[in-house]
């Protein structure tokens, strides 16, 4: 099972004690805490292990109820926050409480988070009949600066942990089978180190006891001369026509980016995605998705290789735009006629879903990194055998 950290967003209007909140469960003052209305501008993020919890990100947020034009601002990247979280807490105090409040809890059930609401400030004030009444089993009364209240709050965040992700072989690779990684070593590759997918999986290998060989796609032929049998062959994207050229079509093959897009996400409504590249037409707006931040170069795949491979294929004037790391999904959605999506090794799942749940509730034709490749390759059903079992 991969170790994901907890996301958890506290959310509020203003000076309901959000920020002395975050303090108060990380044990430091990192959060600057007044009486002053919009002391919390951009979002405060704070990663802390909590106790039966693990590895967590707090987040504390802009008061809700910011009328300035600021405070809209500040708004709308509280509202974007929600699309990364895994549990909500919403602060209220001395019995205020109403549209704003609704309003966050509408979207945490369109989101499907968890949430509680926090009573702060009790040892000011206590709940009336009718917010106990309202939130019920969702209420948790505590106190910021006494204490009161903060290790039951704790015990509720260890119920609504979102479940562990399934690791990235757990059903494909078994006890001393020998896996081939083919890891290119080119520009936009991270000066000496390798990158998160390839660290995990390698990591997972080791852990289930199996043998792993690492090689560049140089070095292919060379490896092929040591006549090594080999179960499972999993190679960056951009190297596939290579590799399944080089391989006999009776190896199992995939790509770094598929088996993360299998982990977190609906590999096969990609997969029928990726079959759109080639129904693409004239002006038609195509939306690349990226989950982290990191400086583009003239190899960059999702900016660079993968519009030349679909201008290429397809001999049409596609239009590419460009999300990175954590800018909202945009509103006018509908316009794109294929999105695509990285592996997001850099997210987790609940985190993915969340950016996406507009499309994916809609019709919206999506695919994943590896799959353009595979398609364009004419290998993408072999890339995507070992999961059919």
């Amino acid at each position: 099972m991969s170790i994901a950290r907890t996301y958890i967003g506290i959310f509020g209007r203003t000076n309901t004690g959000k920020s002395s909140l975050l303090n108060r469960l990380i044990g430091q003052d990192i959060a600057i805490v007044s009486e002053e209305k919009g002391t919390t501008t951009d979002p405060v993020k704070k990663t802390i292990e909590l106790n039966g919890i693990g590895a967590s990100v707090l987040i504390d947020t802009a008061g809700i109820d910011d009328n300035t034009s600021l405070g809209q601002k500040r708004i709308e990247k509280t509202k974007h926050i929600i699309e990364s979280i895994d549990i909500a807490l919403v602060v209220i105090t001395d019995n205020i409480y109403g549209e704003y409040e609704g309003e966050l809890i509408s979207i945490f059930d369109y989101y499907k988070i968890p949430y509680l609401i926090i009573y702060n400030k009790i040892d000011l004030s206590k709940p009336k009949d009718e917010i106990i009444k309202k939130y019920g089993s969702k209420l948790i009364y505590v106190s910021s600066k006494t204490h009161e209240g903060i290790d039951s709050l704790l015990d509720r965040l260890k119920l609504l942990k979102p479940k562990a992700e399934n690791s990235l072989l757990y059903d494909i690779v078994n006890k001393g089978d020998t896996v081939l990684l083919v890891v290119p070593v080119d520009i936009s590759a991270p000066v000496g180190r390798l990158i998160l997918p390839q660290v995990n999986v390698l990591r997972e290998l080791l852990d289930n006891n199996s043998i792993a060989i690492v090689i560049k796609e140089t070095e292919i032929e060379l490896f092929k001369k040591k006549n090594i049998d080999v179960n499972l062959i999993i190679t960056d994207s951009q190297v596939f026509d290579m590799v399944a050229k080089a391989f006999d079509d009776s190896i199992a093959l995939t790509s770094f980016s598929i088996l993360f897009a299998r982990q977190k996400g609906d590999i096969f409504r990609y997969k029928e995605g990726a079959y759109k590249i080639d129904r693409l037409q004239d002006n038609d707006n195509v939306l690349i998705l990226e989950s982290c931040t990191h400086k583009h170069t003239c190899e960059d795949i999702g900016r660079v290789k993968i519009p030349n491979i679909i201008k290429k294929r397809t001999n049409k004037n596609i239009v590419f735009d460009f999300i990175s790391a954590d800018t909202a999904i945009p509103k006018d959605i509908e316009k794109y006629s294929l999105i695509i999506q990285c592996g997001g090794c850099m997210k987790t799942r609940t985190e993915i879903n969340h950016r996406l749940q507009v499309i994916l509730n809609s019709n919206i034709n999506i695919t994943n990194y590896g799959m353009v490749f595979a398609y364009i390759n004419g290998i993408l059903d072999r890339s995507m055998n070992i999961f059919d079992k």
